[in-house]
């Protein structure tokens, strides 16, 4: 027959005992244990880079190239139409005055035989700025039929070279992005490895440093003023 103080205290043993187990600290053992290998990332490779479509990723181009041009005639008939602008006429008669006399010819002077600079075909001096292009409006439209007068002509030609010259400046926007994105993913690799040589130097510092606070905390002299500090902490608290 058992004893209740015999049962008491084996109670009372068994549940410091499970106590115990359970307020164990397991930090220490922890630290022993080594991480788990990182996982293996996969090699990522960009795609290539493509700033914009066929409008904007053609080379540069002269004025007279740009007339002709496919995409750039799509380009001027979302912006001025197709049929039934001025810019849109303009921009058929100088397609034509391209390629021959298309506004006739011009005397520079009444008792001049030789044609003007140009005549009434559009070159590629008379269409090297927008100041010729607006002078060669101005006498390719001396006496329209419409009686617009030689100003709103201009003006319409200096809209059209702005289309040009806005196209232009798209296109060699787009190619300076290209290539500034082409160069950073060629220095890729070179940065990569940098990172990973300063990475590998500052673990390096950052484990002597550690070990040397471990090793700061742990020698003799340290114990010993330890034991001296927490001797004098006991004295004050029994006095």
């Amino acid at each position: 027959m058992h004893s209740p103080i015999a049962s008491a205290a084996q109670y009372r043993g068994s549940s410091a005992s499970t106590h115990a187990a359970l307020t164990c600290n397991t930090q220490i053992h922890g630290r022993d244990e080594l991480p788990p290998p990182a996982k293996p990332q996969p090699q990522f490779t960009p795609a290539p880079s493509v700033v914009a479509g066929t409008l904007l990723s053609g080379e540069q181009l002269s004025f007279l190239e740009f007339l002709h041009d496919s995409a750039a005639a799509d380009y001027c008939a979302l912006l001025f139409g197709s049929n039934g602008t001025a810019a849109a006429k303009m921009l058929r008669e100088l397609r034509h005055a391209t390629e021959f006399h298309y506004f006739g010819y011009w005397r520079g002077k009444p008792e001049s035989k030789k044609p003007a600079h140009g005549s009434g075909k559009l070159t590629a001096p008379a269409a090297a700025t927008k100041k010729l292009l607006k002078k060669f409006a101005r006498r390719a439209y001396r006496g329209d039929t419409e009686r617009r007068g030689v100003n709103y002509w201009e003006r319409v030609a200096w809209l059209v070279w702005n289309s040009y010259a806005m196209l232009m400046a798209l296109r060699l926007r787009a190619e300076t992005t290209e290539q500034q994105e082409q160069r950073r993913l060629a220095s890729l690799p070179a940065k990569r490895a940098a990172r990973k040589k300063y990475m590998r130097v500052y673990r390096a510092k950052k484990r002597d440093k550690q070990r040397a606070k471990a090793a700061h905390y742990t020698t003799n002299e340290a114990k010993e003023v330890w034991r001296q500090q927490r001797s004098q902490n006991r004295k004050g608290e029994n006095q």
